[in-house]
């Protein structure tokens, strides 16, 4: 037997009210809601610890499911250390730690018994096969990689949230933002279950997949093989832990469901649901937020002490995350004081904030310090930035988010060499891109006659007629302006313009982003060589590569500057954490919620709505990575949605969210005057200006059903529409 106060004593603390509660925890399933920074894995493995000496529970009999290895290895690790600390003696048996891959395959192992060889642990092992099913689509200069990844990515979607049995079934639409079609989807899916089936493979959706097919069938069979499987599960593991609950996809709770078999009283799950940013993988946080309604005496405990946060921190990053709707009405605290929180506006190289990173890694050199950006290409562009100033960074998948990979910075570069130097294999690249009126065959033609007959590929176009003449004619004024042009910039600057008409195109006839992304990359080239205007093109590529041979070196540092994306920083800490353009349209990015607004439905509009929540709640996830120190810079005049509400410790009214999240110029006229009423009513003209913009179906709806005279407020928008929406939790859409 072990006292609580005996535990304390062992762990050098007390333990809260809130923990307490959880250590004396008996009867009925239990959810635990665990704030950022609670110190929930501490907790439950000290209430495991608890139980095992006090219940005399065998410890081969506690099953704890979480998401990765990596959470795997690491509860495993503090379990140890823990047991050590509390009882002064290692663990002579623990409980068992898995993630649901390994539990999902051992219960087809031993029951199911597919008839596969090996376990597929990436998609991409067929990347190169499947590839030649898009191979048409290189032409647009699109990376086939980031293409399949989508698709893939949208493929475990539909399986995850049992929107499609098979990842084909009932696929009837794509993301209106996706770079690939429907039709592609299907042919892509298709060709990669051949191949599976081909080389016996299976992947985790099989596993998945399988394990809830057999739960879930009314064959004989397949019936005897549930039976034994939930036999098993329920005689071998009397109590079972679920960590980070807020992760949990549709088919994963189901499976776990059909599992416990209403045992309810040994399922104890632990989550957090401000921290559910996995929607993409189909996780979804009203799983724990509806756990203690759906199963009959359940019982939720909160964790709502931040041990991680410094009280000045934390108040800010709560005050925003309370402009979500659907959570837990909780209210967080600090246990630690002081700290430092401070928002600065930036330029587009970042210099004041990159300034200040500089002064603290100097004056703070046994601290941790991560700079954080929303999306992967940022991070290259602070990376290249990271090597201009000689800062060690260490910087995951430098391959993969290095600028130079990024096939629209590729562009740049490779119109340049092949208008000034003629480099046939960069011609390759972007021809199709620079010569909108001539066909990829073509192409194909002149790169052959080209590189046969040692000429320059417009001399093969102009000999052989292969456009008109007024074509030849401008071709040949670019190429001989591009050869009297000297330096980095002016050659990259014509190149971009070059290219402008190509994107411009893919933009109006596909909504493609990707001139949004190209003009982000010059800008971010442009201004690292404002630094150094003299330079010559030459000089540029060879800095380039240096940069990236640096970043490679520095890639394994274990000290010094991470740089990391809002996703990956999930589950990490440092001391100092500085978060990089907080900007409209980057954090939350509202062109995408706006496409999926743009589809007129009243469905549509209610995900738009859970996007905006979960782009509000990755952002809260940034924040509190924070122990000491937060600094967020943004552009001037640009600053997030999320940073006004970081600073008004309130939600913010429906005019402030207008204010931020449209862009149309019209609507800006509104709202400059006044028309919007102060009890945050529409007026007749603001009406009448909404609904030029929606179908008059969809329009109607939104009228009808009161949204706009309700006194919790959600907000829309993007580009080019406007939806002005009042939201009540109380009124399902």
């Amino acid at each position: 037997m072990i006292t609580i106060n005996e535990i304390e004593n062992k762990l050098g603390h007390k333990l809260s009210e809130e923990q307490k509660k959880i250590l004396d925890h008996n009867k009925g399933a239990l959810s635990i809601v665990a704030c950022a920074g609670s110190g929930k894995t501490t907790t439950i493995e000290t209430k495991m610890i608890y139980d095992i000496l006090n219940k005399k529970i065998d410890p081969t009999e506690i099953l704890c499911v979480t998401f990765s290895k990596k959470s795997q290895l690491d509860m495993n690790e503090k379990y140890d250390k823990l047991y050590e600390l509390i009882t002064d003696q290692t663990y002579p048996v623990k409980p068992q730690f898995s993630t649901f891959h390994s539990l999902f395959k051992f219960l087809i192992d031993k029951y199911v018994k597919l008839n596969y060889v090996e376990v597929l642990t990436s998609h991409q092992y067929y990347y190169s096969q499947l590839m030649k099913e898009l191979n048409y689509k290189s032409q647009s200069g699109m990376d086939l990689r980031i293409v399949l990844d989508e698709i893939f990515s949208y493929y475990g979607y539909n399986i995850n949230t049992l929107t499609s049995f098979d990842g084909i079934t009932n696929v009837d639409e794509v993301p209106t933002d996706a770079n690939f079609t429907l039709k592609e989807y299907l042919k892509i899916i298709d060709k990669y279950k051949r191949l599976k089936s081909e080389d016996m493979f299976i992947d985790f959706e099989d596993m998945q997949l399988a394990l809830f097919n057999v739960l879930n069938s009314t064959k004989p069979l397949e019936q005897s093989m549930s039976q034994s499987i939930i036999e098993y599960f329920n005689d071998t593991y009397k109590n079972v832990y679920v960590d980070e609950f807020q992760d949990i996809s549709t088919i994963q709770n189901s499976i776990l469901d059909l599992l416990i078999d209403n045992n309810y009283d040994k399922l104890i799950v632990v989550g957090d649901d401000d921290q559910s940013i996995y929607k993409f993988r189909g996780s979804n946080p009203e799983f724990i937020l509806n756990f203690s309604d759906e199963i009959k005496d359940a019982n939720t405990l909160l964790l709502s002490t931040n041990y991680r946060c410094k009280e000045n921190i934390l108040k800010y990053a709560s005050s925003m995350i309370e402009s979500n709707g659907v959570r837990f009405d909780k209210s967080i605290t600090a246990f630690n004081k002081g700290g430092y929180f401070d928002v600065i506006q930036d330029n587009e190289v970042s210099s004041k904030i990159l300034d200040i990173v500089d002064n603290d890694m100097i004056t703070k050199k046994d601290e941790s310090f991560a700079i954080l950006c929303r999306h992967n290409i940022q991070l290259s562009l602070i990376a290249d930035l990271m090597a201009e100033r000689e800062i060690d960074a260490k910087l995951n998948n430098q391959d993969k988010y290095s600028l130079q990979n990024n096939y629209l910075y590729k562009d740049l570069i490779n119109t340049v060499k092949a208008l000034k130097y003629n480099d046939l294999d960069a011609f390759k690249n972007v021809a199709h891109k620079i010569l909108l009126f001539m066909s990829k065959k073509n192409i194909s033609t002149v790169i052959k006659k080209a590189r046969k007959d040692k000429m320059h590929w417009f001399d093969v176009i102009m000999y052989d007629n292969y456009w008109h003449k007024s074509n030849n004619l401008m071709i040949k004024q670019t190429i001989e302006a591009v050869n009297s042009l000297n330096g980095a910039k002016v050659l990259l600057d014509y190149a971009y313009n070059i290219l402008y008409p190509y994107f411009i195109r893919l933009e109006e006839e596909k909504k493609s982003n990707q001139l949004s992304q190209l003009t982000l990359i010059k800008d971010h080239v442009f201004s690292i060589l404002d630094l150094k205007p003299q330079i010559e093109f030459d000089q540029f590529l060879e800095d380039e590569k240096y940069k990236r041979d640096q970043l490679s070196l520095n890639e394994h540092i274990d000290e010094g500057l991470n740089l990391i994306t809002f996703h990956s920083a999930k589950g990490l800490e440092f001391d100092n954490v500085y978060i990089i353009n907080a900007n409209h349209m980057v954090t939350p990015g509202s062109s995408r919620i706006g496409s999926i607004i743009g589809r007129n439905s009243i469905n549509d509009i209610k995900l738009a709505y859970e996007l905006l929540e979960e782009e509000r709640r990755l952002f809260y996830v940034a924040c509190t990575r924070a122990k000491n120190k937060l600094v967020i810079s943004h552009l001037p005049h640009k600053q997030s949605l999320f940073v006004d509400e970081l600073l008004r410790h309130e939600k913010l009214t429906i005019v402030d969210a207008i204010k931020h999240l449209m862009v149309s110029e019209r609507l800006k006229e509104i709202l400059s005057a006044n028309m919007l009423t102060p009890n945050n009513d529409f007026t007749n003209e603001s009406k009448l200006f909404l609904s030029s913009y929606l179908s008059d179906r969809l329009y109607q709806q939104l009228v009808d059903s009161n949204l706009f005279s309700k006194d919790n407020l959600s907000y829309m928008g993007n580009d080019i529409q406007g939806i002005l929406l009042q939201y009540n939790d109380n009124y399902n859409i």
